[in-house]
């Protein structure tokens, strides 16, 4: 997951710059005593930042043309954010972050078709939290943190050489992830409801997924349906729960459990590669690895408390 955090960390650099030359170049703003703000529309080369500290925040943000950059941040009560930044046949270079501290938090940010070179950076550090984020673009990239309390987070993308990374630390996690083509998805949970949905597909070319929960609830399900494939996962504790089915095609899925509920089910259908690992290593083991043809491989190893294991290779079986 370290990926991850290095990806955040320069989305918060570049934005930072964006910040610093709209503050010189002046920007349209418009704030109340309540800390509502609406930047927009800005046009081409526009620079947005919204600060608001306090009150019943909210803000908006519209952009339209090239080398859009918007910064918003709120830092307590009530917050809300939403960001759109749109695309024109030769738009590109679109950036935005989005920063919540505290209270209602809830964000949304939506980059639509026809923009190129886009990166998006959603940070919520407390309270309620929830962030929706859908890009239409070519060659997105995501980074969605969330630390502490309610937390939810949505990444959609439908076009392009897409990556998304989320990462959660603590409350009520949930994470669903849709990637319709060219994909990376990571994902990291520690702590409490953990549950993760991601589904890649539509000509998936080379897809891969890195999920890890660390602590309580957790499940995860992916549907990765092939070319390249990949998926792995690690989940270490508490009521654990995996599924996984990739069509195949260079495939390969690892999974790995150390502790409490566990369970898994792997499916890869039809041909190419195949593997599956799972592990499970105390509890209320079972696993099941179903590979319908293809190269197939499977290891499957569970120690300690409730084990069971089935594992079906080859077509017709």
């Amino acid at each position: 997951m370290k990926r991850l955090l290095l990806c955040a960390a320069s989305s918060l650099a570049l934005l930072s710059a964006g910040a610093a030359y709209a503050q010189t170049e002046g920007s349209a703003v418009r704030r109340s005593e309540l800390g509502y703000a609406l930047i927009g529309p800005a046009t081409a080369d526009g620079v947005s930042v919204v600060v608001q500290s306090g009150g019943e925040n909210n803000a908006s943000v519209a952009q339209t043309g090239t080398l859009q950059t918007s910064v918003v941040l709120q830092t307590g009560q009530a917050n809300a954010a939403s960001v759109i930044q749109g695309g024109e046949p030769s738009a590109s270079g679109a950036a935005a972050l989005i920063v919540q501290e505290g209270a209602g938090n809830r964000a949304v940010l939506e980059q639509l078709d026809r923009l190129r070179g886009v990166l998006s950076t959603l940070s919520q550090l407390g309270d309620a939290n929830l962030a929706t984020l859908v890009q239409s673009s070519d060659g997105a990239e995501v980074a969605v943190i969330q630390e502490g309390d309610e937390n939810q987070a949505s990444v959609r993308q439908d076009e392009g050489t897409s990556s998304a990374l989320v990462s959660q630390q603590g409350s009520s996690n949930v994470v669903s992830t849709t990637q319709m083509s060219e994909s990376v998805v990571e994902v990291e949970q520690i702590g409490f409801g953990n549950r993760v949905t991601s589904e890649q597909a539509q000509d998936s070319s080379s897809p891969s997924t890195f999920i890890a929960q660390i602590g309580d609830a957790n499940t995860a399900k992916s549907i990765q349906t092939g070319s390249e494939s990949g998926i792995e996962l690690t989940q270490l504790g508490d009521a654990n729960l995996t599924e996984m089915l990739q069509s195949s095609l260079a495939s390969r899925v690892e999974v790995n459990q150390e502790g409490n509920l566990n369970t898994a089910s792997v499916s890869q259908t039809a041909g190419s590669g195949n593997e599956a690992i799972v592990s499970q290593l105390g509890a209320g083991n079972t696993a099941r690895v179903t590979q319908g043809s293809g190269n197939n491989n499977a290891a499957v190893t569970q120690e300690g408390v409730n084990n069971s294991a089935v594992v079906t290779q080859g077509g017709g079986l």
